[in-house]
């Protein structure tokens, strides 16, 4: 364990709203001034964002989602080669 905190505002919202079940989607390359810009106030997602959370470092879609599933920041699942450094942690690469 890293000591990584898990977020507040999240952890609020599932405490008092107790959700039967929880889906999280990750759209690549989806920031907020993509939504705002192309998105109506009143849409589905800009009316049920419950917080804006920055990217990691290298802001890349496979950096993201392997830090999104660990829970641990790029630099410490992967090697300076991108390798992965652990057997316990998962690296998701993606290719199109």
């Amino acid at each position: 364990d890293r000591g990584h905190g898990s977020n507040p505002q999240l952890d609020h919202y599932l405490e008092t709203r107790k959700p039967r079940c929880v889906i999280a989607l990750l759209i690549d390359a989806m920031g907020i001034s993509i939504l705002k810009q192309h998105l109506p106030a009143d849409s589905f997602f800009r009316k049920h964002l419950l917080k804006q959370v920055s990217t990691v470092y290298p802001p890349t879609t496979t950096a993201a989602t392997t830090s999104f599933l660990s829970g641990h920041s790029p630099a410490e699942t992967a090697g300076s080669d991108g390798t992965s450094t652990s057997k316990n942690r998962m690296t998701i690469s993606f290719s199109f």
